[in-house]
């Protein structure tokens, strides 16, 4: 009986469309182009390296090399067609932890099949493999190759390395790979920020990041843009120069996060953009565009979410983001961008392991008048003054709740026709066997929660419903065992005070004030924020 289809928003201007329909990668991470060729060399996280054509109507697809690792980055040398130079980032669980993230170069032969030499791997860095290991691999318009490295810990930087210029972390790397230096396998650029700093590491660019997913240079002017995952609530987008701090863990974004802990040797970089949690989750950095089938984004630097999927922009002007914007709100996993020859760019997508264009769209701006604007028009209740679910929504409960702020809550699942739920090995994030096992859901389904609070503690008769939450399941294109092959978009309800009916929350969610009896407060009563989430939390 569910009639949550779609979804409120009206359509953005822009959607994405299949642009290499006849390619298809497995788990890819990272796209670069092959320098000197017409094609695309691209990381797939289980242990590959692909290469294929920018030419949309090919369907080859070249195995280049294969390694019994996980890989995070690939890029080719600029002089790719002159030394068959290729650099991989990859995670060697087979290495003592604070050894196992490497950054390898390898030889391949420059024309197709491109095959690598697995023999020929000479390993320029090693550095700690943890929670954040970076490998965003670029060249950079002087000829050196960059590298993004994570802080290595994954939870609050545990290890305190984004502003330890001692050490690798945190931080993108700066090296010339066509000179070498004593034991090293790479020289340090003579204009590296902190070459005549004793106690740090030469080969640091900039310093103070958690994990940057994806950096990118203006293709006419230089310049270093990168995106960088938060922790607890920003996402951001970063302008580096030269010896810059971006704060981490300091700061988060533009915030505080840990501020008792010393700085590094340099003042705080703002970010150009934030995203707060309500927007965006996982940032993916992007390029600026300076193609010519989409003249209106000109000049503007795109970028994206691996979690929403949304599309985002802004033009950089006097030192400021300008005609900020999301464009598109896709059902894509973008784990990467790329720039191609004729400056046009593309989403790679984790899921399919397909290329995305950016296509306008000819919907943008029609509201969908038919989505469920109260609760009593999901069609998932029988009686909701009542709170009793229609025939076939099932009630359901949990081993281990959570707690949530002393509010009772209440599930049902409604699962669409005659569907049910299969029991499996899910590949998102990692491969079998380390892949926990999960459970896959029919197209549609609607998992439904209602929040409830007591207004006088310790009283069942004063419990009042405060919001129900919808989390409405859309299956993906891509591996039909695959976890991240999956949306779940949601919804969140605000019961009203009569608790006959519920509104739907504003797409940016809302907080409001609660008055709790409380006998073990200050004057018997007590304030209390309520969140009302986002449909992006």
């Amino acid at each position: 009986t569910s009639r949550v289809k779609g979804t409120p928003e009206p359509p953005l201007p822009y959607e994405v469309k299949v642009a290499y329909e006849n390619v298809q990668l497995d788990a890819p991470v990272a796209i670069n182009r092959l320098s000197g060729t017409p094609y695309y060399i691209v990381a797939q996280q289980h242990g590959g390296v692909r290469v294929f054509s920018q030419n949309k109507a090919s369907d080859e697809v070249f195995n280049v090399l294969d390694v019994d690792r996980t890989v995070y980055g690939v890029a080719a040398h600029p002089d790719f067609t002159e030394n068959g130079f290729i650099y991989v980032m990859t995670v060697n669980s087979d290495e003592p932890e604070e050894s196992g993230s490497w950054v390898s170069r390898f030889t391949i032969s420059t024309e197709a099949p491109f095959k690598a030499d697995p023999s020929s791997e000479l390993v320029l860095f090693k550095w700690l493999r943890g929670g954040h290991n970076g490998g965003c691999l670029r060249f950079g318009h002087d000829g050196y190759l960059y590298i993004a490295t994570g802080d290595g810990s994954g939870i609050a930087d545990a290890l305190k390395s984004g502003q330890d210029v001692s050490d690798l972390m945190g931080s993108i790397l700066r090296v010339d790979v066509d000179n070498t230096a004593g034991e090293r396998a790479y020289a340090i650029p003579d204009d590296n920020p902190l070459v005549d700093n004793a106690d740090a590491r030469p080969e640091i660019y900039s310093f103070g990041h958690r994990q940057i997913w994806k950096f990118s240079f203006d293709r006419k002017t230089g310049q270093l843009w990168a995106g960088e995952v938060g922790q607890d609530l920003w996402e951001m987008v970063y302008k580096i120069k030269k010896g810059g701090n971006y704060g981490w863990s300091v700061r988060e974004g533009a915030h505080p996060f840990r501020p008792e802990r010393p700085q590094g040797p340099a003042p705080f970089e703002e970010p150009v953009v934030e995203h707060h949690h309500h927007d965006f989750r996982s940032i993916t950095g992007g390029f600026v565009y300076h193609g010519s089938r989409l003249p209106e984004l000109t000049g503007n630097y795109i970028y994206g979410d691996f979690d929403t999927g949304k599309v985002s922009t802004f033009r950089y002007r006097s030192g400021k983001a300008h005609r900020k914007a999301t464009i598109a709100d896709t059902d894509v996993r973008i784990v990467d961008f790329i720039e191609a020859d004729d400056l046009e760019v593309y989403l790679l997508d984790y899921v399919s392991g397909q290329l995305y264009e950016l296509v306008e769209n000819a919907e943008a701006g029609k509201a969908n008048t038919d989505f469920p604007q109260k609760l009593s028009e999901t069609g998932l209740f029988k009686s909701v003054a009542d709170h009793i679910p229609a025939d076939g929504v099932i009630p359901y409960d949990v081993n281990s709740p959570l707690w949530s702020d002393n509010a009772q809550k209440y599930r049902f699942i409604a699962i669409p026709g005659d569907g049910q739920i299969d029991f499996d090995d899910v590949t998102y994030p990692q491969a079998p066997p380390e892949a926990p096992p999960g459970w896959r859901f029919p197209d549609g389904t609607v998992l439904v929660k209602t929040f409830a609070i007591e207004t006088e503690v310790g009283n069942p008769e004063s419990e009042v419903r405060l919001e129900t939450r919808l989390l409405h399941h859309k299956r993906m294109d891509g591996e039909d065992n695959g976890y991240g092959a999956q949306v779940w978009r949601g919804y969140t309800y605000i019961w009203n005070d009569a608790q006959t009916d519920a509104v739907l929350a504003p797409l940016e969610g809302l907080d409001r004030e609660l008055t709790i009896k409380d006998a073990g407060a200050a004057g018997g009563k007590r304030k209390q924020v309520w969140h009302f989430p986002s449909r992006s939390e």
